[in-house]
């Protein structure tokens, strides 16, 4: 039995684990060791370990971009579908608009994506909400997102 480790790289994960034949390590992909092509019979998976560096600078979109994304998204939230211009909300008799922020649709703790389709505009109470949180669907995360916005006493007016 070998032991292999989940090595992560970016939003890759793989298996990598230290061959006694080449004394060296290298990674087991579909139960053959890359190495020198040898079959594993069976891996026992010993923990995960990130590979790449764990700092990872934000990508700044650009304003061709962002303006791109709010007009494909018609200058709404994509999570929650409220107009940025227009929806106002109150939280203890005081009343704010939504400001716009870019999010990542995957978290980037999960994938390590900067690309811009990874992008969509949401407004500051989803954003802050959803975090870096991962859903099965993205009913289930705007379930969620209603039930915390009302939970902190903020109503739509």
């Amino acid at each position: 039995m070998a032991r292999a480790k989940k090595a992560i790289y970016g939003g890759t994960e793989l298996l990598r684990g230290y061959c006694k034949n080449c004394k060296r390590y290298s990674f087991i992909i579909g139960g053959i060791r890359q190495c020198c092509e040898r079959r594993v019979e069976s891996v026992e998976i010993a923990g995960t370990k990130r590979m790449s560096s764990g700092h990872h600078k934000r990508k700044q979109l650009g304003k061709p971009i962002k303006m791109a994304i709010l007009t494909k998204q018609d200058n709404k939230c994509y999570w929650c579908g409220r107009d940025f211009e227009e929806t106002r909300y109150c939280r203890n008799g005081k009343f704010f608009k939504l400001r716009i922020v870019f999010d990542h649709y995957v978290p980037l703790a999960y994938c390590r994506s900067d690309k811009k389709e990874n992008f969509v505009a949401a407004c500051h109470l989803c954003n802050s909400i959803k975090s870096d949180l991962m859903f099965d669907d993205e009913e289930e995360l705007r379930k969620y997102l209603r039930s915390r916005i009302e939970s902190k006493g903020i109503t739509y007016v």
